[in-house]
């Protein structure tokens, strides 16, 4: 990042989990609190999970991601060209 300190993160359909380069955390209920104003970070019940997925995604595990998206279409696949995103 540009000026800023790094950080990393997983995101599920319901939670987002995010590690500062100093060790710092942050977790989110994404359905109860889409805003991201309420900090979970010391709910274990939350947080170690989420560590868990982290910690799967850093060494290279392959995590399923379920989605109900469909494939772009024509148009959106255009632009996501001439932004570089696909080949």
């Amino acid at each position: 990042m540009l000026l800023g300190e790094e950080r990393v993160g997983v995101r599920t359909t319901h939670h987002k989990y995010v590690r500062w380069e100093d060790g710092r955390e942050e977790a989110y209920d994404l359905a109860a609190d889409p805003q991201e104003r309420r900090d979970l970070a010391g709910i274990d019940d939350i947080l170690n999970p989420l560590r868990q997925l982290s910690a799967q995604v850093d060494v290279g595990v392959k995590v399923p991601f379920p989605t109900t998206q469909s494939s772009p279409d024509r148009r959106t696949l255009e632009a996501l060209r001439s932004l570089g995103y696909v080949d």
